[in-house]
This record gives C-alpha cells, structure tokens and sequence, in this order.
C-alpha cells in the first residue's frame, strides 16, 4: 500500500487536529486522501503515525510529497505491506 506519512504524534487526538491543519492549509492537494492513524511502539514509546491512503501509485504519493514539502510541510512517501 503506498502511503504518505504526515507526522508522528504523541497521542491519536494530535494526530487528527494535524490532518485537521493540512486539510485547512493543503485541502487541494490532498481532496481525494483518506486519513489513517497507525500505532507504532518504538523506543519505548508510543506513537501516532498520520499518513495518508488513496495513492494509484508511488508516484503519487511522491509527487503529493514534494508538492507538500515545497510548501514547507513534512512528507514521507512509504510503502506498507
């Protein structure tokens, strides 16, 4: 699955009021995204993973990222099996 990973938060909550954000500042760019919210434990550490779902190829989701990143947003295009 190619997604794009929006960030890395402390909590679920952050990590909406984050897609929240971009939706507000990149809706556009990112009409036809899902969000999804995974749980990673690391570091002995919980987190949050934003990405986003809904990419054709990795070349969308590439061409999302450095749009995003042009713009100043931090993006990391990702594939997940």
């Amino acid at each position: 699955t190619n997604l794009v990973q929006l960030g890395a938060f402390p909590s679920p909550a952050l990590a909406a009021q984050e897609w929240e954000r971009l939706q507000e500042r990149f809706g556009g760019l990112m009409a036809n995204q899902e969000r999804v919210i995974q749980v990673s434990n690391q570091s002995s550490a919980t987190w949050y993973r934003l990405r986003a779902s809904g990419f054709e190829d990795r070349a969308a989701a590439r061409r999302l990222c450095a749009a995003l990143q042009a713009e100043g947003a931090d993006c990391i295009a990702v594939v997940v099996n």
